[in-house]
């Protein structure tokens, strides 16, 4: 990824409070501009990570946006 830098990431994944939680944080960190795809993140409780958990995304800089807001 940094040969090509994007700049820009798109993420997904599962366990929302740990995995995608420090994905977000690092990626941030190393400046990218990241966007988290709300549907496609997965609680380690099961179903979507709930408003504390995308809220703390955004604090960390982070945009949720809707698979729809995709083009």
């Amino acid at each position: 990824m940094i040969w090509h830098d994007p700049g820009t990431l798109y993420i997904t994944g599962l366990a929302a409070e740990v995995c995608v939680n420090s994905t977000i944080k690092g990626a941030i960190a190393n400046g990218y501009r990241v966007y988290v795809i709300k549907e496609a993140v997965l609680s380690i409780r099961g179903g979507s990570p709930d408003r504390k958990q995308l809220d703390k995304y955004r604090s960390y800089g982070a945009e949720i946006i809707s698979v729809n807001d995709l083009k």
